[in-house]
């Protein structure tokens, strides 16, 4: 076991939509040497309590390798939800922290902002709490640290990874990669999502709008052109100059 080296690496997936709703996704992969380790996971994995709370449950899968593959996903249907999902991930005082997405409109373009904030600098006892700590008899994981690291045959903060990316409609993939025991890593991404459509729109208005004043003055003009000379009408004269 000393000699085998584990690498356990969570991908943290937040993909947000148009109208500011999305998808948070949390995937764990364990490579052969770790998934060694739990040859059963996919009969000890323990998910009724993360399905019931709304969360849908992929795997786990063996992977080509003999690794293992088991990821969760959840559903937020308006940018206010997002810090609540992220929040059941490692519990509210847990590492994923401020997290908040702001959606707003502008003619023809709507903006969207995520930050907040992952706090790994506790090490891998942040993704626990006092609770847990009692009830495996003051191990977060039921062994000390130096026990998990021997295991693991490197230290954690090499041995488990993580990366947090996003996905904001109009942008691109932003990804950071939060390390264990280091300082905390600050989330910012940002986008603007146009409407060419919108664009089109009001182009096409202008155009009209110009269509119909240019129309108005032709017709002016022209009636003007048409328009009989003044005169003044005597008694016993002709009612019309051009009446002779």
């Amino acid at each position: 076991m000393i000699l085998t080296s584990c690498q356990i690496d969570t991908v943290i997936d937040v993909a947000v939509e148009a109208d500011g709703s999305g998808t948070v996704t949390v995937t764990t992969r364990l490579d052969a040497e770790a998934a060694a380790k739990v040859p059963d996971l996919d009969q000890s994995l323990l998910v009724e309590d993360l399905k019931a709370a709304g969360w849908r449950m992929v795997g786990p899968d063996r992977l080509p390798d003999g690794g293992w593959e088991v990821s969760a996903a959840k559903r937020f249907t308006e940018a206010s939800r997002l810090g609540s999902v992220l929040a059941e991930v490692a519990g509210r005082d847990g590492p994923f922290r401020d997290f908040r997405l702001d959606r707003s409109h502008s003619f023809a373009k709507t903006s969207y902002r995520l930050e907040g904030t992952v706090d790994l600098s506790g090490g891998i006892e942040a993704f626990g709490d006092p609770e847990l700590r009692q009830a495996l008899g003051g191990n977060m994981f039921g062994r000390p640290l130096a026990e998990l690291e021997l295991a693991a045959g490197k230290p954690l903060d090499q041995a488990v990874r993580f990366t947090v990316r996003t996905h904001l409609p109009g942008g691109g993939t932003d990804e950071w990669e939060p390390k264990l025991g280091a300082a905390p890593t600050a989330i910012e991404a940002s986008s603007a999502n146009r409407a060419p459509t919108a664009w089109l729109f009001g182009f096409t208005a202008l155009l009209a709008l110009a269509g119909f004043v240019v129309t108005v003055l032709l017709i002016a003009r022209y009636n003007r052109i048409r328009r009989p000379p003044a005169y003044v009408h005597r008694p016993g004269g002709n009612r019309r100059p051009w009446d002779d």
